[in-house]
């Protein structure tokens, strides 16, 4: 487990420093005067531009910047934010405890709605509940969050007055935004449940559990559902780091102060240390939660060895 978690990690590096240098290229791409004319204005003198463009290091030729970034890169020295004038790790470092807290919710609230639907679609496989819970998981799995977060907002915080429109400070912020983000993984997760349980129900060791006298329920829980939830921890890991991506559209909607608006706003304004610092953020926690669901497989099944 050691040798193969100290692999993984070392694995890790030249996929970070691939996407570092993507998204460094990628906005090297855009025309560096844009990010002159938003700081200074598009009728700033020639002299002042070319000061500034000196300053930000964008008259250098394109390696040395890179060099420099690197450099930066490896002291976890994520740039100077051009728009704000303070170091990016900080900006990320206030935005990011936000996104985790909506991703947690989100991925909480597909876990308790996912479950439960999985089993009961899989106990009565074939029958009205299972199609009922299959039709309820089609409809959630079509719904795009820039729809369906507006609709929350109508129902619950405009004409029932329940909970709050906008923001995290008030009390029962974190709902809306949680379940209008949450409400996709959750359709695929009981999808995904329903189909493991089902083709697991056909395996020796399913048929074993019930000719040995157990009543069904007590079957799919205790032998059944660890094994099925083997692809499940798969699919949910995936969807861990899309969450944070899928974020933007809707702390966008909900002025959820989190990453996704803070990246947002950095492409926006042509911020090139700021989107990549939020860019590698995202992908380093993309990474890290992938390893986390690859070394739970041996929890869940211990018939899998991990070296």
């Amino acid at each position: 487990m050691k040798r193969y978690l100290l692999r993984r990690l070392a694995l890790t590096l030249p996929v970070l420093i691939g996407t570092a240098t993507l998204v460094f290229l990628l906005l090297r791409l855009l025309p560096t005067e844009v990010v002159i004319d938003r700081i200074l204005g598009e009728q700033a003198p020639e002299s002042q531009r070319a000061a500034l463009r000196h300053e930000l290091g964008l008259d250098r030729p394109l390696g040395a910047q890179y060099a420099t970034y690197l450099r930066g890169l490896a002291q976890g020295d994520l740039g100077t934010s051009l728009e704000k004038g303070r170091p990016v790790t900080g900006l990320i470092r206030e935005r990011l405890r936000a996104t985790f807290l909506l991703a947690a919710a989100a991925a909480l609230f597909a876990l308790v709605v996912s479950l439960p639907l999985g089993l009961v679609a899989a106990r009565t496989a074939g029958r009205w509940p299972d199609r009922l819970a299959t039709l309820g998981a089609v409809l959630g799995a079509s719904l795009p969050s820039f729809w369906l977060g507006p609709l929350l907002i109508l129902v619950f915080a405009v004409q029932l007055d329940w909970l709050p429109v906008s923001g995290m400070s008030a009390s029962g912020s974190l709902i809306l935004p949680a379940v209008t983000l949450g409400a996709g993984l959750a359709a695929h997760l009981a999808r995904m449940v329903r189909g493991s349980l089902v083709e697991a129900m056909g395996h020796d060791y399913g048929r074993t559990a019930r000719a040995k006298g157990l009543g069904e329920t007590r079957a799919l829980l205790r032998h059944l559902l660890p094994n099925a939830l083997i692809p499940v921890v798969t699919v949910l890991a995936l969807q861990l780091g899309m969450l944070l991506t899928g974020a933007i559209i809707t702390e966008t909607v909900f002025a959820w102060p989190g990453l996704g608006v803070l990246l947002l706003h950095a492409i926006d304004f042509r911020d090139y240390p700021l989107v990549q610092g939020c860019v590698l953020t995202i992908a380093l926690t993309y990474l890290l939660v992938n390893l986390l669901a690859d070394l739970s497989y041996a929890l869940l099944d211990p018939r899998i060895r991990l070296s």
